[in-house]
């Protein structure tokens, strides 16, 4: 839950596509309304990075997420 070392993980033009087909998120600008919305869901959540795939200029992960919500449940979710 920790926005600016997120942040820091991506380059000052890095944009992102969640979900894919959606338009493109400027991930410096746009971080805040990221992580405002999660952090109004989730006390914790800890995210695990599975695979890249790199293709031209490009990337997407293969990731598990485990979180706990502000309601005390805990879950597990996938994604890439």
């Amino acid at each position: 839950m920790n926005a600016k070392a997120w942040v820091e993980n991506f380059t000052e033009d890095g944009v992102i596509y969640d979900p894919v087909g959606k338009p493109p998120s400027n991930v410096h600008s746009d971080y805040q309304k990221f992580f405002g919305l999660l952090s109004m869901i989730f006390a914790k959540l800890e995210l695990t990075l599975n695979n890249i795939f790199i293709v031209d200029n490009g990337a997407a992960v293969k990731w598990t997420m485990q979180g706990v919500g502000k309601n005390g449940k805990q879950g597990v979710a996938e994604g890439k």
